[in-house]
């Protein structure tokens, strides 16, 4: 045994270049994570906490009665439009909505089409509104590529003979910061007029924008939203739809509206470096 004894200290080499890392592992699993699902928990159409959005707009369409071989009337109608909508989604998923929508239409013209007599313009009825609104309360849930509300609605509209009880709900599938596809029934700002109350389309919502196309074949609807600063969202919708053969102008309708978060707003912003 040697009397004196030593500390040896031994220095391993290092492995070669080729076989280090060269990106960390947590930058590496996020990398695989957005090539692979888009993005990484990515959030439902609807964000937690308590959301209030209103609205206001213009939309010009035309009504139509009679036909099938008797006088036609073509009604002209132009009206402003308002819309109010609350939801709360809970950090469960489980949500709830409430939304109004009114217009009260003004007609602009009339004109009588008959095969016999040929037409006449300026003959309007002794009420000149065009009342169209419509009432929906929904609940549901959302997860994370998947969600769905529904719930009661009341809509006006002459096409429906005056207020008429319809179901009101939306389903929505896919990862939203990428893209999803979605189905609804009397919901949004145009929920209580006729030809908008079903449609089905694709949207993409992300923490600065969202956006949605929806068509049922005859009638399209589009929405942009744009976050504008913290908590607070802006937005536009738009809608192009024709609900008879023989007309003569299209159906439009344009609304802008503000959403403010308050899930949002009740959390302090995150100060700049």
């Amino acid at each position: 045994m040697d009397p004196n004894p030593r500390l040896t200290l031994t220095v391993l080499p290092l492995p070669p270049r080729s076989r280090r890392a060269s990106v960390p592992r947590p930058a590496l699993a996020g990398l695989v994570c957005v090539l692979m699902l888009g993005v990484c928990g990515a959030a439902p159409p609807v964000g937690e906490g308590t959301e209030v959005t209103v609205g206001v707009g213009f939309g010009s369409y035309e009504h139509q009665t009679g036909g099938c071989g008797g006088t036609r009337r073509k009604y002209a109608v132009s009206e402003p439009l308002a819309h109010l909508r609350v939801r709360n989604n809970r950090p469960s998923g489980v949500s709830w909505a409430g939304e109004v929508s009114i217009a009260p239409g003004r007609l602009a013209s009339s004109r009588d089409e008959d095969a016999y007599f040929g037409s006449s313009d300026g003959l309007l009825e002794e009420d000149p509104t065009f009342w169209t609104g419509s009432v929906a309360l929904r609940g549901g849930r959302h997860w994370q590529s998947f969600g769905f509300e529904l719930g009661p609605a009341v809509v006006l509209h002459k096409d429906l003979g005056g207020l008429s009880p319809l179901p009101s709900g939306t389903a929505w599938v896919g990862r939203p910061a990428v893209a999803y596809a979605f189905a609804d029934l009397v919901t949004g700002p145009f929920g209580g007029a006729y030809e908008f109350a079903a449609l089905v389309g694709i949207g993409h919502r992300s923490r600065i924008l969202g956006a949605s196309y929806g068509t049922n074949g005859v009638a399209h609807v589009g929405d942009l939203d744009l976050r504008v600063g913290h908590g607070v969202r802006l937005g536009f919708n738009g809608a192009y739809g024709r609900r008879y053969g023989q007309q003569e102008s299209p159906d439009l309708r344009g609304i802008l509206h503000v959403t403010l978060d308050y899930g949002a707003l009740s959390k302090p912003t995150r100060e700049m470096p």
